[in-house]
């Protein structure tokens, strides 16, 4: 039973199914914006936010080095 957080409604849901098809939302959601960033020449790059801010910055940045350097 999910309780609103806005009003008194409740619905009952399937964990399952809505676990499933919040997936496939969010997938689609990052698919789209990578398929963007792509076609636009803009690096992309996602993230867990159980790392630091700091920590994916660096991580990415020594990778994209990596990467053109081995395109020279």
């Amino acid at each position: 039973l999910m309780e609103s957080m806005e009003d008194d409604r409740r619905v009952l849901v399937e964990p399952h199914a809505l676990r499933a098809t919040y997936r496939r939302e969010v997938d689609a959601f990052t698919s789209e914006w990578r398929r963007w960033a792509v076609e636009s020449d803009i690096d992309y790059l996602l993230s867990n936010t159980s790392v630091t801010p700091g920590e994916t910055l660096v991580s990415f940045l020594l990778a994209r080095d990596r990467a053109r350097g081995a395109r020279r």
